[in-house]
């Protein structure tokens, strides 16, 4: 039997087609060494998994999401949920708007948490930034100054980082706010429609 050579790095890629390099030093690399050894074109690991395995990058902002999608305990709306709404019963109606009446107050109370603490962490980068960057008065765009100050500082590295995780959470939230929102307006006419009809029909019947 020849003997199998073993690479430095192994190409590995995501769920959703990019690619990254691993090497014998990632938490990953025994599972990617077996596949490639048995010749598995290409190996796919979930994004979950790569991000939790790799240093920061752009994926880190998606880790950040799933997270918080599923520690906060308000289920992604299923694009039927207007649909299983409008075929219930009135009573069900009644349900499904105190359900997501529930879910909208919910989350417009971890919106303004977030908000205060994206504001919080937005003014102490931008103030850090701005003593990193003195030194370089009239040099260069503002943009430019920015850089050379994250060049020199893994503090304010990783508040950037932080910062961006926070505003991808916050965004994540805000279209989960929107979604029962436009949710909830939706069963309360529903449900308004159906009483109003309901009192006429009885009213015929009187």
């Amino acid at each position: 039997m020849s003997q199998i050579e073993v690479p430095e790095k192994i190409t590995v890629m995501s769920e959703f087609g990019q690619k990254y390099e691993l090497d014998a030093a990632n938490a990953l690399w025994p599972e990617a060494l077996r596949q490639h050894v048995a010749e598995v074109d290409p190996i796919v690991f979930p994004l979950a998994r790569l991000s939790g395995a790799l240093e920061w990058g752009w994926w880190s902002c998606f880790k950040s999401q799933e997270e918080w999608l599923a520690g906060c305990g308000v289920p992604v709306p299923d694009h039927d949920v207007l649909g299983v709404a409008a075929r219930g019963t009135t009573a069900d109606l009644a349900d499904k708007l105190q359900e997501f009446a529930g879910y909208v107050a919910w989350l417009e109370a971890q919106l303004g948490v977030m908000e205060g603490r994206r504001g919080a962490l937005a003014e102490g980068y931008k103030a850090a930034v701005l003593v990193a960057s003195a030194d370089a008065e009239g040099k260069g765009t503002e943009k430019s100054k920015e850089a050379q100050a994250l060049a020199r500082s893994e503090t304010l590295r990783q508040t950037k980082r932080l910062l961006i995780e926070q505003e991808t959470v916050l965004a994540t939230a805000k279209g989960l706010l929107d979604s029962y929102q436009a949710a909830y307006d939706a069963t309360s006419r529903i449900l308004t429609a159906r009483q109003i009809e309901a009192e006429t029909t009885t009213r015929r019947h009187a």
